[in-house]
């Protein structure tokens, strides 16, 4: 079977739509099975037709899109195609030139995107409901990372949690929690990330300090979830003072007049929580008015009777829990009621007499359906927002692994050095992004990358593409332990495959032996140095960066930029490259 056959057949049974396009014309000369299945016309139907009868855009957009790619301006586009029976699709095209019998025309390779189009459309409105409670929330909500197992480190904080502690979003993010806590809250942060970590949801009293050094009290609500291999918490935190200073004023007013126990009275009923107070045999002795409007006025009677209906103490119950031991105890329950869930937030703790012994229980209820409700659905956000990554990283890896393949076949009839040598370099630098994208997607955190893993592998993978013996060039690496963000390590790794692929071609020429190295050290608070070294020929006396034209070095100087970096080159023993960059800022 001769090559033209086999590129036939390729085309023909392929299960990519493909279509071949007179960029003249418009005009579609030729169209594979999947085209014909896909768009509901038989194959002379359809390459009777021109694009611009299946583009929705105008015919001036479709061809000025068509010269584009006829000029190897761009190779990737958005459209939507009409079907026969008339539904639009969303589809992304690859399109680039190729000649055919010695006339040139424009492939297009077609996939349908509607449904990843929807999700994303969707995870964007997610995204935003998310964004949206998460921001304008009058609670501190805060989510945090553990940190080597242990530590936990902020992450992200909504603008009520800024406005309470006096610090900027800049300044809290990246900071360990302790920096929030008073000396004893913090004693306490190892146990209870323990208790987070076995699958416990606390709720619990402590003590925050502002950034001009004033502390107030506070109450936090916790909770743990995973991304990936990643453990966060999330936690909404509520300044306290005012139902502290009520607690004190009670406790201070205990003995006082009756002036004294109505100024109490009048203070509780003013609060925006239901409060009842209860005697040590668990007799209701006070309700305010949301108390009362939630389960009804039951003073004088006994609390597990009037509420749940039973003759002894209910299981859990938080008041029994204060006063035995004095502490401020908080359960959540969930109360199904006209025909709904309802989760409410109940908080005891206790009063001393003049003698120090506990003398009556405080019990706050707050209706918590919506904070429960806002968590599940942060959770949910968080936890869509990685999938659908990941599904982008696996269909680029996929659509990637399409043009290397055909940057393959397209090279079989070259027969120049030169050009061929061309397509080598494009089908390499496709590969590199295909194994850039392909660890993304395999990778426990898709957001973030390990330096160590991921510069190791992929020059493993440069020295087999150019079939370079390690005991003919040999490898050194210096690198720290760095994760960094996906939108930083991509082109970093492009960066690499330029300078590492230049070194291997034309740094050890006719079998010189030598030293290859690359180091990774971050110099500062997010900042690194790259720096790639080798001992070969070294650089022509004349060499300066800043005329270069060679292609590869000038993809690197664009993606040094793209970083934010700068780039430093010496030719004293050989070559060497050193990118001082930092993380890119995450908005």
């Amino acid at each position: 079977m001769e090559l033209s056959e086999i590129y036939k057949s390729l085309f023909e049974n392929s299960h990519s739509i493909m279509l071949i396009i007179n960029p003249d014309t418009g005009d579609i000369e030729d169209a594979n099975h999947a085209a014909s299945n896909y768009y509901g016309y038989t194959k002379d139907e359809i390459t009777s037709m021109k694009i611009t009868d299946i583009n929705t855009l105008s015919e001036e957009e479709v061809l000025e899109e068509i010269g584009l790619a006829n000029e190897e301006q761009r190779n990737y586009f958005n459209f939507r195609h009409r079907l026969s029976y008339g539904k639009i699709r969303d589809v992304e095209v690859h399109s680039g030139p190729i000649y055919i019998h010695g006339k040139k025309l424009l492939y297009s390779i077609i996939h349908d995107v509607t449904e990843k189009k929807q999700t994303e459309d969707a995870l964007r409105a997610s995204e935003e409901k998310f964004r949206t409670l998460f921001d304008y929330a009058s609670d501190c909500i805060m989510l945090m990372k553990f940190v080597k197992g242990k530590e936990l480190i902020i992450a992200d904080v909504n603008a009520a949690t800024c406005e309470m502690h006096g610090y900027s979003k800049e300044e809290l993010v990246g900071s360990p929690i302790s920096m929030l806590d008073d000396p004893e809250t913090a004693e306490h942060i190892p146990e209870r990330a323990k208790r987070m970590l076995s699958g416990e949801s606390l709720t619990f009293e402590g003590k925050h300090v502002r950034k001009d050094g004033s502390v107030f009290p506070v109450e936090i609500s916790s909770c743990m979830f995973n991304i990936g291999k990643d453990k966060y918490v999330l936690a909404i935190d509520r300044d306290i003072t005012g139902r502290k200073q009520i607690e004190r004023s009670l406790i201070r007013e205990r003995s006082a007049a009756e002036y004294e126990r109505a100024k109490s009275d009048a203070i509780l009923a003013s609060l925006g929580d239901a409060v009842s107070i209860q005697t040590r045999d668990f007799k209701v002795i006070f309700q305010n008015d949301i108390h009362k409007s939630m389960i009804g006025e039951h003073l004088g009677e006994f609390c597990f009777k009037a509420y749940e209906g039973k003759d002894a103490v209910c299981d859990g119950c938080p008041v029994e829990e204060t006063f035995n031991d004095g502490e401020v105890h908080t359960v959540i329950r969930s109360l199904e009621m006209d025909g709904k869930v309802r989760y409410f937030e109940i908080t005891a703790s206790s009063i001393k007499d003049p003698a120090g012994n506990i003398s009556v229980g405080i019990e706050v209820v707050r209706e918590i359906t919506e904070r429960k409700q806002m968590e599940d659905e942060l959770r949910q956000a968080l936890n869509d927002k990685d999938l659908l990554m990941r599904e982008v990283h696996h269909r680029v890896k996929n659509n990637l692994a399409v043009i290397q393949s055909l940057l393959s076949l397209q090279m079989q009839d070259i027969s120049d050095d030169k050009s061929k040598a061309y397509f080598v370099d494009a089908r390499n630098r496709v590969k590199s992004m295909t194994m850039i994208h392909e660890m993304l997607h395999r990778s426990g955190d898709i957001t973030r990358l390990s330096s160590p893993e991921f510069i190791r592998k992929f020059v493993k993978t440069l020295f087999s593409n150019y079939k370079i013996k390690t005991n003919h060039i040999k490898l050194q690496y210096d690198i720290d332990d760095i994760e960094l963000d996906a939108d930083t390590m991509i082109p970093l790794g492009l960066i690499i495959n330029e300078l590492v692929s230049n070194a291997l071609k034309y740094a050890f020429p006719d079998g010189m032996k030598g030293t290859l190295g690359i180091s990774m050290k971050r110099t500062g608070k997010g900042n690194y140095e790259l720096a790639i070294k080798d001992t070969g020929v070294g650089l022509p006396e004349d060499f300066d960066i800043q005329k270069v034209t060679s292609l590869g070095l000038m993809i690197v100087d664009s993606l040094v930029s793209q970083i934010k970096g700068t780039m430093e080159v010496s030719g004293s023993d050989g070559t060497e490259f050193r990118i001082i960059f930092s993380e890119r800022a995450v908005p």
